[in-house]
């Protein structure tokens, strides 16, 4: 069981150094268990083994790329336009010298009426 999480953990570390596709990923994650698949039936353990490691190798780059945070949200708007804003407040307010300071999670778009 140590070398399949020591593959899975360096696929999430590879996938986050190098950025793969989805389907990149499908397509190699794929071939190497079809070559699994082979090697069993060709009765060569140690491809097989091989195969299914670097697999799981590929799958944790899928599982990181799965759970990659999005593009940070910008609000486009001039210096004195007024915005309407819906969300809640996630952290208490820091009073500074002549302004206040909150952090605010906006609801999403489809959500606003």
């Amino acid at each position: 069981m140590l070398v399949p999480a020591v593959c899975l953990a360096a696929g999430i570390a590879a996938g986050r150094l190098v950025e793969f596709g989805s389907r990149e990923l499908a397509v190699v994650i794929a071939a190497f268990l079809a070559l699994a698949g082979v090697s069993r039936l060709a009765g060569s353990p140690w491809l097989v083994r091989l195969s299914v490691w670097l697999a799981v190798l590929f799958a944790g780059s899928a599982i990181q790329l799965l759970h990659r945070p999005g593009p940070a949200p910008e609000i486009d708007a001039g210096p004195r336009e007024v915005l309407l804003l819906a969300g809640c407040v996630v952290q208490p307010p820091v009073l500074f010298p002549n302004r206040e300071q909150f952090v605010l999670e906006l609801e999403p778009a489809h959500a606003c009426g």
